[in-house]
């Protein structure tokens, strides 16, 4: 009892181990606390946590296929993953770039090893920028070109954002010349979807090297896109901004240049065209146009008319209703709560003021936090917060006020 008591143990926001590890989406911890409860029939993927999730309930949330499987089977839930020692052993001779055992290493552990980030080798040759390696694994284990890690990010992803584009170039054309030899609509298909594929923060490999400034990828992206009729370019982010759009916001005419259908995408841009027309107008309104074939999907813009007073923000100051202000803009953190890395309470001290100077603190170094916020954006704020007469005192509940209290037992933090 007083083992299964140790198991269950819950924090302050009623998460259990179990329950962070799947929030964290780390199998292999998972799998062996879900070994123990099977075997001694603990309870312990049936504790509810915060916001009233199961660790299950949470991996169907994140639309996490392994981790739900691994909940769920009442078999050997982890059968297709090789040891944790192992996969590290291997990705070490990786990042020493060891071809001979990338050559020699059984195909089992090569296909199945995985971190705790849930990165295929494929994925560790690429950060490390080991072409050779990535080569070999791919002769290998072709099928690795299309994983993507726990956070949803391809090899695409990840050599975009670190503009490594020797690789994109690699990837690219191994991904073409596999949908071209076995042939079929249906295979190109398969390479259009891979292209296009959406991170966890809804970014495309595209629209990534499109925010870092990496030219000679969009570039690449750009020709491809055009050149078999991809939509990637249409594509739009969990802002509703397409990559083309994303350009006009964050960088100068050198990441436009290969995002608008031009017959040269090098052509520098003159003072006019023809017609008369800016260039930039033009931009925009190729812009807009892919605004609106990429709503088609049912992807709705936010609208101009989503502006926010100061007062509105501070009503959003709760565990259940969390507005952050960043910049003059605002997001709904709400549902992100649960899964910020710092902790909610950190998220909950930034309500009732200006949070850009807390955010800027944290997040200076890390574009990935910046991109993130995307998703979670609801609106402007009216005015310039810097033209408020008044100071901004921050608003939030009192952990030990009796407020905190009845939301202690509720377990909703």
């Amino acid at each position: 009892m007083k083992f299964k008591r140790w198991m269950t143990m819950q924090d302050v926001r009623g998460d259990t181990a179990l329950l962070k590890a799947a929030r964290l989406g780390n199998l292999h911890v998972v799998k062996r606390f879900i070994e123990v409860d099977r075997q001694y029939n603990l309870g312990l993927s049936k504790v509810v946590g915060f916001f009233d999730r199961t660790a299950l309930e949470c991996a169907v949330e994140k639309e996490d296929l392994e981790m739900v499987k691994l909940l769920t089977d009442d078999g050997d839930p982890y059968s297709d993953f090789v040891p944790y020692s192992t996969a590290m052993d291997l990705f070490q001779h990786v990042k020493s770039e060891d071809l001979d055992y990338i050559k020699t290493v059984e195909l089992n552990v090569l296909l199945n090893s995985r971190d705790q980030k849930r990165m295929s080798v494929l994925c560790i040759a690429t950060i490390c920028n080991q072409l050779g390696c990535c080569e070999e694994i791919l002769r290998r284990c072709p099928s690795l070109l299309y994983h993507q890690n726990y956070h949803k990010w391809s090899i695409l992803h990840h050599a975009a954002h670190l503009k490594f584009y020797r690789l994109i170039d690699f990837f690219v054309n191994a991904g073409l010349e596999a949908a071209k030899s076995e042939g079929g609509m249906e295979k190109m298909i398969c390479f259009q979807k891979w292209i296009n594929l959406k991170n966890l923060n809804y970014n495309t490999a595209l629209e990534i090297a499109t925010i870092n400034g990496s030219h000679d990828i969009v570039k690449r992206f750009a020709e491809l896109d055009r050149q078999y009729k991809l939509g990637v370019s249409e594509i739009v982010n969990g802002n509703n901004n397409t990559a083309l759009q994303r350009a006009l916001l964050c960088n100068g005419d050198e990441m436009r240049k290969p995002l608008t259908a031009i017959e040269d995408p090098n052509l520098d841009y003159g003072t006019n065209t023809d017609d008369g027309n800016f260039p930039n107008s033009i931009a925009m309104q190729q812009a807009q146009e892919s605004l609106e074939i990429g709503n088609n999907s049912g992807t709705g813009v936010v609208s101009e008319s989503n502006i926010f007073t100061f007062a509105d923000v501070l009503k959003h100051n709760n565990l259940k209703d969390c507005w952050l202000l960043i910049n003059d803009k605002i997001y709904d953190v709400t549902r992100f709560l649960g899964d910020h890395p710092g902790g909610s309470k950190v998220l909950l001290k930034a309500t009732g003021k200006d949070a850009t100077a807390d955010f800027k603190k944290v997040h200076s170094h890390s574009g990935n936090a910046v991109t993130m916020m995307d998703k979670f954006y609801v609106g402007m704020l009216e005015g310039n917060i810097k033209q408020l007469d008044t100071p901004v005192a921050p608003f939030y509940p009192d952990y030990y006020s009796s407020e905190s209290s009845s939301m202690s037992d509720s377990r909703d933090y």
